[in-house]
């Protein structure tokens, strides 16, 4: 999990999710296991498609799909 690009896109998504403030305080506590990391990205993934903001929806998508394609790489390191 790139912790730092998770953190920004939350940080991001506060003004459009709610949930975005207590998946942060879990990543900062690291009270993370792999369901719920699992979860989370859909959350994200949900959240991004239901903003309105066509600039920030697309910026957003784009940070999303970079974290998605760092993790792929991670995996197939492994």
């Amino acid at each position: 999990m790139d912790k730092q690009k998770v953190l920004k896109i939350l940080n991001d998504l506060k003004p459009h999710r709610e949930l975005a403030e207590w998946m942060i305080a879990l990543i900062d506590a690291w009270f993370m296991d792999k369901e719920t990391y699992q979860n989370m990205l859909f959350m994200i993934a949900s959240a991004i498609k239901k903003i309105s903001d066509w600039e920030k929806k697309e910026k957003l998508k784009k940070d999303f799909e970079e974290l998605k394609n760092s993790e792929k790489r991670e995996k197939i390191g492994e």
